[in-house]
């Protein structure tokens, strides 16, 4: 830890998990670290205990700090406006504990620290974009709920994540042997290569290997290959997985995407591969889901489904941070008749219900059914998810 620190004579406060990224679905998992000088946001580093600094702001840098609706955002504005961040905390309570602990730190280096609570331009901004698609005026929009949640439709997730997919010609090779060319389908998808026979034969790959996994070092262009554009996906004891494509643009993009997948797979775990980092908005007449982008205040929607679609919800008494939305509607925004929302604390699971509760009861007269989870196989993957969030 004392690597990390600006200045020897700096002292340790506090630190808080946290992410980044997560309104417009890509979250980087971060730690807030807090001295007695300044705030840096850290990584995970790749030998574990390590971490790697992403950022560093002092206390005298910071002009201001700005909270979202529903405390689940945490904007840090700086004198020079071009230095910026936001955290995606997603939980009301570490948001209030960064923003007291910040505050304390801040007035004791003599620095004043102002608070921003109003979310002005967002709740303007999320209600513009609530009645274009509750097709009402925006002075009608009565905004329930806003929350940051991981959201999956198992019909969604089914078809989600493929990077790339099409024919290339294969072969494996190893320290005493090189097999002959063969003619396969590849899908990349999740950070994860599938092979096999052929478009059609889509149900159990033939071989699949995880790009940012231990069996993989690396991916690179095979020049040496008897093929011409050719790639190559190098395994950790020293075999490989030879590729060849039909053109050079086609290669590259393999290449490109492969390399991608390598990089950029630990970033997210694969616990939550069939997952998606979104906003939910709960308003008098509507459940949104949505990829907020919050420097331009743009909200790009990802489903939708009305108060009346409901017809219960699910949930585990053994895990306080998931429900299951359930529905039987016709709307072509409702893709499936379930809806698995992972939300980062218990309250923040609470805040959600309790209003969605009560519009459903305004629209029936009834409580709505609470329903006790039965599928043991969806209940451990949920499961799994849920403590993978915490």
């Amino acid at each position: 830890m004392l690597e990390t620190f600006q200045s020897e004579d700096e002292k340790y406060v506090k630190m808080y998990k946290s992410c980044m990224g997560h309104t417009e679905g890509e979250v980087q998992n971060v730690f807030v670290l807090l001295t007695n000088c300044a705030l840096y946001i850290l990584s995970k580093g790749a030998w574990g205990s390590m971490y790697t600094r992403e950022s560093v702001i002092t206390y005298h840098e910071i002009d201001y700090i700005s909270l979202s609706i529903n405390y689940q955002v945490v904007q840090i504005v700086c004198t020079n406006r071009r230095k910026q961040l936001w955290l995606s905390t997603g939980n009301e309570v570490i948001t209030r504990a960064i923003t007291s602990t910040l505050n304390k730190l801040m007035t004791e280096s003599d620095s004043k620290l102002s608070v921003l609570t109003d979310a002005t331009t967002q709740k303007i901004s999320i209600k513009k974009w609530a009645a274009t698609e509750c097709g009402c005026q925006i002075n009608e929009v009565d905004l329930k709920v806003y929350s940051l949640v991981y959201w999956e439709d198992p019909v969604v997730s089914a078809s989600r994540g493929v990077t790339k997919e099409g024919e290339l010609k294969f072969r494996y090779k190893t320290q005493y042997k090189t097999s002959t060319w063969r003619l396969g389908y590849f899908v990349l998808k999740d950070g994860t290569l599938f092979q096999y026979s052929d478009r059609s034969d889509n149900k159990v790959p033939n071989h699949t290997i995880q790009l940012f996994g231990e069996d993989c070092s690396g991916c690179r262009r095979y020049s040496s290959s008897d093929l011409p554009h050719s790639l190559e996906i190098i395994y950790s004891n020293g075999a490989s997985l030879q590729l060849a494509a039909k053109d050079m643009t086609e290669c590259n993009d393999w290449l490109l995407s492969m390399c991608k997948a390598v990089s950029e797979g630990q970033k997210v775990p694969p616990s939550s591969i069939s997952t998606l980092p979104c906003c939910v908005a709960v308003t008098q007449s509507k459940v949104l889901l949505c990829h907020e982008d919050l420097q331009a205040n743009f909200f790009r929607t990802l489903g939708s489904a009305t108060i009346t679609d409901v017809t219960g919800v699910t949930i585990d008494p053994g895990t306080d941070t998931y429900c299951i939305l359930e529905f039987e509607s016709s709307d072509e925004h409702v893709s499936s008749n379930q809806w698995v929302l992972y939300f980062y604390s218990a309250l923040e699971r609470e805040k959600f219900l309790n209003p969605l509760a009560e519009l459903w009861c305004q629209k029936f007269q009834i409580p709505v059914p609470i329903n006790l989870i039965d599928n043991v196989p969806l209940q451990k993957k949920c499961r799994t998810m849920a403590a993978s969030i915490k």
